[in-house]
C-alpha cells in the first residue's frame, strides 16, 4: 500500500493481509443534479471461526475490520476508510484510500 502526504513523501508497507469475514449494506446517497448518486458501503468484518454445527452457542468474536467505502453508480471505483485490529489486538486505521474493482484472482 503507497500513500502520498502533502509534503510529497512516499511511504510504503507490506500488502495487508486479514482473514476476515464481511457482513453489511449498501445503500443510495442523494446527490444534486448533474452529479450522479453515490453508493455507500459499509461493512463489518470478523476473524472466521470454524465451530462444530452441534457446538453450541460458540464464543463472542469481536470484530477486526470496519469498512467504509463510497462508489461511483457502476461500483468501479470510489474512496475507502477503513480500519482493523493488527496483530497486537489495536486498531490501525487508513482514511481516503483509493479503491477501484479488479478481476478476481483465478485459484
Amino acid at each position: 500500500m503507497s500513500f502520498n502526504t502533502r509534503r510529497h513523501h512516499t511511504a510504503r508497507s507490506v500488502p495487508l493481509d486479514v482473514a476476515t469475514s464481511l457482513q453489511g449494506n449498501y445503500s443510495q446517497l442523494p446527490t444534486l443534479p448533474p452529479a450522479p448518486a453515490l453508493l455507500l458501503v459499509l461493512l463489518t468484518g470478523y476473524p472466521p471461526i470454524h465451530w462444530p454445527t452441534h457446538g453450541g452457542l460458540g464464543p463472542v468474536i469481536l470484530p477486526n475490520v470496519d469498512l467504509r467505502m463510497t462508489l461511483i453508480p457502476n461500483w468501479q471505483s470510489g474512496i475507502a476508510s477503513y480500519r482493523y485490529r493488527s496483530g497486537h489486538g489495536d486498531w490501525q486505521e487508513i482514511e481516503a484510500a483509493p479503491v477501484k474493482l479488479v478481476s478476481p484472482a483465478i485459484a
